[in-house]
């Protein structure tokens, strides 16, 4: 763990693990919790998201310190990888902008989709699309990083063409409208598959430039990569 001069101690370790870690409980649990009673799958969803969101706010004091917290525990002992999280100031903030504005998203879709049938599968995807945007943020390395991208792709597949018996009333854009020849009117399905799709192309190009940096620095580690940058120079 790298922090500053001031020791903030293991508490905020486990909170900036806490802070993606909490929604992927979030999505594990629901189902569960759904047996038992439907309603309460939104409470659970927006008590999970305000956790994961003061844990958030707890790290402020370091982001206005100038400090960081640099974690990691074994991953993937074949090629040295370690799993962990790094929160500087910059990741912090965005932490904190993701987890708040996720947390008051999810109070506002307690009542939007109140009484929606498949209210369950709503709540899995919107935790399980804030922990992948959260991992996205608090990664030290790409390929955590990526699978937190390949996460909110799939949620955003999921989430998009959510209503996929495509009623009319569920459609986006203007009936007959075109832009440069291309309908810009959508179902919900089409919507999630041209959003998938279009991910996609920008996945492999990632994936693509992240093993060219592994070929030729030999780690996916953000900080071991701006800290001996010789495979960039040589």
């Amino acid at each position: 763990m790298a922090i500053g001069p001031f020791d903030f101690g293991l508490s905020s370790t486990l909170n900036v693990w806490a802070i993606w870690i909490l929604p992927f409980i979030a999505a594990l649990i629901i189902p569960g919790v759904a047996k038992i009673s439907k309603r309460a799958t939104g409470g659970v969803a927006v008590a999970f998201a305000l956790a994961s969101a003061i844990s958030a706010a707890t790290l402020l004091p370091l982001a206005l310190n100038n400090q960081e917290i640099h974690n990691q525990v074994p991953w993937i002992s074949s090629i040295g990888l370690k799993a962990g999280i790094l929160a500087d100031p910059l990741a912090i903030l965005m932490a904190n902008v993701v987890g708040w504005i996720s947390f008051l998203i999810f109070v506002y879709s307690t009542g939007y989709m109140k009484g929606d049938k498949d209210i369950t599968r709503f709540w899995v995807w919107m935790t399980f699309f804030v922990g992948s945007m959260q991992l996205i943020v608090l990664s030290d390395n790409f390929l955590q990083l990526f699978f937190g991208w390949e996460g909110v792709g799939l949620a955003s597949y999921a989430l998009v063409g959510f209503w996929y018996r495509d009623k009319k009333k569920d459609h986006v854009g203007t009936e007959g409208r075109t832009v440069l020849g291309i309908m810009e009117y959508y179902s919900p399905t089409h919507s999630g598959i041209k959003a998938f799709i279009m991910t996609k192309v920008g996945d492999i190009m990632m994936l693509a430039g992240m093993f060219l940096i592994f070929a030729f620095a030999g780690t996916f580690g953000f900080r071991e990569l701006t800290q001996h940058t010789e495979w960039a120079t040589a």
